[in-house]
C-alpha cells in the first residue's frame, strides 16, 4: 500500500513537471536548493542545512542566468542576421515587386480586353434582335380586307 502511494506521488510530481511547460533550467534552482540543504544537513546539522541551501540556491541561479544569457545571445545573433539579410534584400525585393506589379497590370488589361470582347457582341446582338423583331412585326401585320383610300 505504501509503495503504491509513493508511486502515485512520483507520478503526480512527474506529470506536474511535464505538464507545466517549464524548461529544465528553471527547475535547477529549486533542485540545487533542496540538494544543498540535504547535503548540508547530513554533514553539519541544521546550520549546515541552511548554508547548503543558500549555496545550492546561488549555484542554481547562476546556472539559470547563464542559460538565459545563452538564449539572449542566440536571439541577438538571429536578430542581427535577419537585419543584415533585410538590408541586403531590399534591392531584390523592389525588383521582384516591380516585376509582380507589371505582371498584375498586364493581367488586368487582358481581363478588360477579354470582357469587352465578350460583352460587345451581346449588346450588338440585342440591338439587332430588337430591330429585326420590329421590322418583322410590321411585315406580318394583318391588312384590312378592303382597300383603304
Amino acid at each position: 500500500m505504501v509503495a503504491t502511494y509513493a508511486r502515485m506521488i512520483k507520478f503526480c510530481i512527474f506529470i506536474s513537471l511535464i505538464g507545466t511547460g517549464c524548461s529544465m533550467t528553471k527547475l535547477v534552482t529549486p533542485a540545487a536548493s533542496i540538494g544543498g540543504a540535504a547535503l548540508g544537513g547530513a554533514i553539519a546539522g541544521p546550520g549546515g542545512a541552511a548554508i547548503g541551501s543558500g549555496v545550492g540556491y546561488a549555484g542554481g541561479e547562476i546556472y539559470h542566468l547563464s542559460s538565459e544569457n545563452e538564449d539572449l545571445e542566440e536571439t541577438l545573433t538571429q536578430a542581427g542576421v535577419e537585419a543584415l539579410l533585410d538590408s541586403k534584400m531590399e534591392g531584390h525585393e523592389s525588383t521582384f515587386e516591380s516585376f509582380t506589379s507589371t505582371v498584375k497590370r498586364i493581367l488586368i488589361v487582358a481581363a478588360c480586353i477579354l470582357g469587352a470582347y465578350l460583352l460587345i457582341p451581346i449588346f450588338i446582338a440585342r440591338k439587332t434582335a430588337e430591330t429585326c423583331s420590329k421590322s418583322e412585326a410590321m411585315k406580318h401585320m394583318t391588312r384590312p380586307p378592303f382597300p383603304t383610300k
